[in-house]
């Protein structure tokens, strides 16, 4: 099946890129043509934003996604995205990071369009529109153009920091201090 086939391979290799056993407890998948029907599926006092083509749930392994206004591709980039993020809580033993870095990581290991992201950077840079770190750690603005601004600048950063450690091996690292009980800005 498309889910299955969408799902198996990545789940495997991200899983891998973070040095998690090759198989791991279920993920639910929910798979819903719109945003009713998943909020009707979400765990409690959990919420999906209407713009978000995706979500994870790490303490329960679930994600979730929408279809509507998305190519077989996208979906793909998102599940892999949501993937990231159960599997990026597994490695900390669900401990809290910071939301750019989570986003970052969940962006770098879903090989997500590094281009695309780096010109809303740049396009946001004159104008003063790019947050700061610290802006972003607790959370992501709710709607419009300043999302997509977040999620480039937390990618953007995150590859440009990395880079020179190793990329994935350094995120990798990160994740397994914050597991061992290490704060996050100590392991970063």
């Amino acid at each position: 099946s498309f889910l299955a086939d969408t799902t198996d391979a990545p789940a495997k290799r991200l899983r891998a890129a973070l040095g998690l056993p090759r198989r791991g407890d279920r993920v639910r998948v929910i798979v819903a043509s719109g945003m009713s029907t998943l909020n009707r599926n979400r765990p409690a006092n959990m919420e999906m934003l209407p713009w978000a083509a995706g979500v994870a749930y790490p303490s329960s392994r679930t994600v979730a996604i929408h279809l509507s206004h998305f190519s077989a591709e996208d979906v793909r980039t998102t599940l892999e995205h949501e993937l990231a993020h159960i599997y990026t809580a597994e490695k900390t033993g669900l401990r809290r990071l910071p939301r750019w870095f989570n986003e970052g990581v969940a962006m770098l290991l879903a090989d997500e369009r590094v281009i695309e992201h780096l010109e809303t950077v740049f396009r946001a840079a004159p104008a003063g529109g790019v947050p700061e770190l610290d802006e972003i750690s607790d959370g992501f603005p709710a709607e419009g153009a300043q999302v997509t601004r977040a999620y480039a600048t937390a990618h953007a950063f995150l590859r440009w920091a990395t880079s020179p450690h190793g990329g994935t091996l350094a995120v990798r690292r990160i994740l397994e201090l914050v597991g061992s009980g290490a704060a996050f800005e100590r392991a970063f």
